[in-house]
């Protein structure tokens, strides 16, 4: 439990399970804005792509890894819910704060101009109910 589960857990917010469910997606919209911002640098103390083998991965793996090396992708725009499963309605969310966030950033723009964010076509095209 980290200092941040205890404040909510005094406020009351994650009390309960419901509680906890009911907050989920707001903790987890700050954690993607934080990974954002960071490019995912907590990923990249270990997972740097400089140092992964492609030959050592499951083709998708690595054709998925060239693909956001190319385009310039953070961890967190393919892998949210390593840590945790997902909450409810998290890919409307997530794209929200992709979407912010590239238009913070215009040299993350590709050549035709569209922005990266909609460059993820690998996430899933339902979001969960």
């Amino acid at each position: 439990m980290t200092v941040k589960d205890g404040d909510h857990e005094s406020a009351g917010t994650i009390a309960a399970l419901a509680a906890y469910d009911a907050h989920r997606l707001t903790m987890a919209t700050a954690v993607w804005r934080k990974m954002n911002a960071s490019d995912s640098r907590e990923c990249r103390n270990c997972h740097a792509f400089e140092y992964m083998d492609p030959s050592l991965q499951k083709t998708r793996a690595a054709g998925e890894h060239k693909r956001a090396l190319d385009h310039g992708l953070s961890c967190i725009d393919c892998h949210q819910g390593v840590a945790h499963s997902l909450p409810a309605r998290h890919l409307e969310q997530y794209r929200k704060i992709a979407d912010d966030f590239m238009a913070g950033h215009p040299a993350s723009l590709r050549a035709g101009g569209e922005p990266i964010a909609q460059l993820r076509g690998f996430l899933p095209m339902k979001d969960t109910e």
